[in-house]
This record gives structure tokens, sequence and C-alpha cells, in this order.
């Protein structure tokens, strides 16, 4: 029930942001909707509201213009799919051209675009919950994550009963106060008889080692040692994992800055080349903490190689989501900076788009991480669901485009405009440019020619041990 109600409870919030949104936008000059001051005003209003990823003007179901720029003769929005009850159109799975799909809700000619994840990825769920957001008045589905019944969303709703069981989920349902919206939550059968059974293996252990049934609880610990997370916990205990470093250079002279440090698993061929793989198997065990923890370890034994050779260079470090909610990570950076040879100006963290699911505690964080003297970088931005106000509110140092803008560059596609107004946005906020995934010669060009300082990716280097790279960069 805790994490229905924090669903909709984010879904309240995206409605009043939404239509606090709309009135603010029926005061806009309709004579000239898309001029550039009319398109300034919606990207003001966008940065304000953390739910709300972008804002258009639309006409005909297309979107002539938005807090991202023109759009020519407009991007096409497809049809409705559900008016609510207070008029609001709604479409669901809309691509706006970058591959990613966004829960549109118009009212008059004005629309915004919400990243359905914003709503349902909370920071306590369970990868095996099954969450959802409906219409309440007509029963659609408008965003869901995990396994979906169409009878969770026709069952009465009763204050007093707001949790069933339907034989195969148990379910918990909300009903917003202001909105014609409602949520679910399911927890599958399945996963509740693992829990008993799981609270069983606690107790049955001593009665099977007074009955003298070892070999049970053998095959139960087999199996538990089989799974991914304990394959994780056994790999940590042995150092499996080793550190590659990606050069990070200045597309203007190719000079090396900095490199990133990224983990690898070469013990274990069918995971450890997929790092994203193991990393959010990680992140769903509540093991991601002590990867952090390992490689804060393992980059000092590079570092100083690294810096002995680049004192001016710096070493790029991935933060997870958890690890800003957390106080330990400051006091772990804090003590890696007082390493020999390792100053704060050689470090840079980098943090995702999806750190931001708590932008409070996340930005106490990032203050105190920038109050060490070592410097931020928003990692991947445009392929998660932040809106651009989480940039006005964070103090970083670093925006970097991900590869899937750099890969549409001299393409002609939708997606190819949309690094332009990354770059532009960053420009206006001071943000310092890196390009991620930089292949070709033609990217580079292009990026330097509208003021990219910086890139990484193939053209220049793949990740690789740090012996190598020393190789490659020698000394400065």
């Amino acid at each position: 029930m805790q994490m229905a109600n924090e669903v909709l409870h984010r879904a309240d919030a995206m409605g009043e942001q939404a239509m606090s949104a709309y009135r603010r936008l029926d005061a806009l000059a309709a004579k000239d909707p898309c001029s550039k001051a009319n398109r300034a005003l919606l990207g003001e209003i966008a940065m304000e509201y953390n739910y709300l990823q972008a804002i258009g003007y639309v006409a005909d179901d297309r979107i002539l213009c938005s807090s991202a720029g023109r759009n020519g003769d407009g991007l096409s929005l497809g049809p409705t799919n559900y008016v609510s009850s207070t008029g609001t159109r709604i479409r669901t799975m809309v691509d706006v051209g970058i591959g990613t799909r966004f829960l549109i809700l118009q009212k008059d000619h004005y629309a915004v675009a919400v990243h359905p994840q914003t709503l349902l990825d909370t920071l306590g769920g369970r990868p095996n919950v099954s969450l959802g957001i409906y219409g309440n008045s007509q029963h659609f589905l408008l965003a869901s994550r995990g396994s979906h019944e169409p009878v969770w969303l026709t069952r009465p709703h009763d204050p007093s009963k707001p949790i069933s069981f339907d034989g195969k989920y148990l379910v918990a349902t909300a009903t917003s106060a202001q909105f014609d919206l409602a949520v679910y939550a399911a927890i599958p059968r399945s996963q509740l008889e693992s829990r008993l059974h799981a609270f069983i293996l606690i107790l049955l252990p001593i009665g099977l080692l007074l009955g003298g049934g070892m070999v049970a609880l053998i095959l139960v610990v087999a199996r538990q040692r089989a799974s991914l997370p304990a394959m994780l916990r056994t790999a940590l205990k042995r150092n499996a994992f080793v550190l590659h470093f990606q050069p990070i250079v200045e597309l203007a002279s190719g000079r090396m800055v900095g490199v990133e440090a990224l983990m690898r698993w070469p013990a274990n061929k069918e995971v450890g080349e997929r790092p994203a793989l193991f990393i959010q198997a990680a992140e769903d065990c509540g093991l991601i903490g002590r990867f952090t923890d390992y490689l804060l370890r393992k980059v000092v034994l590079d570092a100083r190689r690294f810096f002995d050779q680049h004192p001016d260079c710096y070493i790029s470090l991935n933060l997870s989501p958890a690890d800003l909610q957390s106080e330990r990570v400051v006091k772990s950076l804090g003590e890696l900076i007082t390493t020999p040879g390792v100053a704060a100006r050689n470090i840079v963290v980098e943090i995702t788009e999806h750190s931001f699911l708590e932008p409070t505690s996340a930005n106490r964080t990032i203050d105190r991480i920038r109050a060490l003297g070592i410097r931020v970088a928003i990692d991947d931005f445009g392929t998660g669901y932040s809106s651009l106000s989480h940039l006005t509110h964070l103090k970083a140092d670093y925006l970097k485009i991900d590869k899937v803008f750099v890969d549409a560059i001299g393409t002609g596609s939708v997606t190819s405009e949309v690094v332009l107004h990354i770059i532009e946005m960053a420009q206006s906020l001071n943000l310092t440019v890196i390009a991620e995934g930089v292949e070709t010669p033609e990217q580079a060009d292009f990026l330097r020619q509208h003021g990219v300082t910086y890139g990484q990716g193939w053209l220049y280097s793949k990740a690789r041990p740090m012996v190598q790279i020393l190789e490659q960069y020698g000394p400065s």
C-alpha cells in the first residue's frame, strides 16, 4: 500500500504542475505562439516543474514548437487515447523522436510531456512489484510497469478495503481526490510464497540439522549461490572486478584532459562485457554501495600512476542514485582526495538523471561533494526523465551528451536537432559540455563547431586498462 500511495502522490504532483502550466500559458500571445519570445517562455515554464519534461504548442494534433525549439512542419502526436473527466486529452507512449516514449497531456492548444518512469520508479520499489496509473472514470491504463490485469482497473474502490487478493496477485489500489486518476500496486502470489519460504528457511536449518536433513539444506544453499546476487557478492570478495579507463579529450586539440573509470568483470564472459547488466543487478539487490566502495578502493591504485604522469588530468567516477541518498559516499570521497598524489581537482563524479527522483536529498549530497572541491558531471543527459528544472537547481560543472544524440548527427532525423538544443541549454547554464560516443571525425567537427569542449568515444580510444592508456598518452 505504501508504494501505491507513493505513486499516487507523484501522479497528483504531476497533475498539479500540468494544471499550473496550463493556467500560465493561457496568457501567452496567440498571434504567434511559436515566436522566439514565446518559445523562451515555454522553456522557462518547463524549467520550473520537475515532473514536466517539455511543454509544446499543439495544432491539428501536431506539436509545432516546444520548450526545445521549433519542429518544422510539426511533430505528429497521433490520436488521443483518452479524455479525462476534466477534459484533458491524454496520449500514451508517444515517441517524440529521441527514442523515448512519453505520456502527453493536452489542454486546449498546449501539451506537456511526462516520462512515465518518473511516476513509477520509486526508490523503495522492487522490480517484481507491478505498478500502474489509470484513468479512473473510464478505466484506461496510462502507464504501467510489470504485469497488468485489466480487472485491476475496474475493481470498485472501497477506502476501507484498499487491498485485495485475486488468487494470483495481492493488489493495493488508491484513488486521487484531485484528478481522474487511480493507481495500483500488485505483488504476485509466487513472490509472497517465496518470502514465506525464505522465512521458513531461517527456521528450517535448525530442524534439518537436528533431523539429519543436511542434503536439503545444501541444495538450498547451492541454489542461492548460483543466483546473480550471490555471484556478485563472491566476485567482490575475490576482487574479480577490474577497472578500465576511457580517455576524455579536448576536441580542439585532441589533448587528453581526463579518463572515465569503468568497471569490468573479465572472469564472467557471459555478463562481464555488459557492465550495465551487472551494475543494474547490483542496484536491484542492494549491493551498489559495496560496488562504489570497491571502485574507490581500486581507483587509488591506478590514480597514483596516472597523476604522476598527468597531474593536470582527472579521473571521472560514476555514482549511483543510491549513493546520493547516503552520507557514506561523501566521507569516502573525502578520504580519496587525501591520498598522496590525488587532489580534489583530479576527481570528477558523474551522476545520471535517474538520481533526481528524490532531488532534495540528492542535491544536498552533491553540494557537499562540490564543497570538497570535487567537480560534478550530469551523465547521459536526455535519455532519462528529469526536467530542465533539475539543472537550474543543481550546481553542476559538466553536462554529458548521451551517445544516442551524437549518433544522430548528420542523419537529418529529429533526434539530430536535439543535440543543438542540449548544447544551447548547457551553455546558457554555464555548464561545460562533454559528448559521449564520438566515433567519426565528422561528429567531432560538428560538435567542436557548435561549442562542445570535450569528447570521448572510440574515435579516440575504447575503455582499456590504465597501463595501455599510459602507453597511448605519454607523460604530459
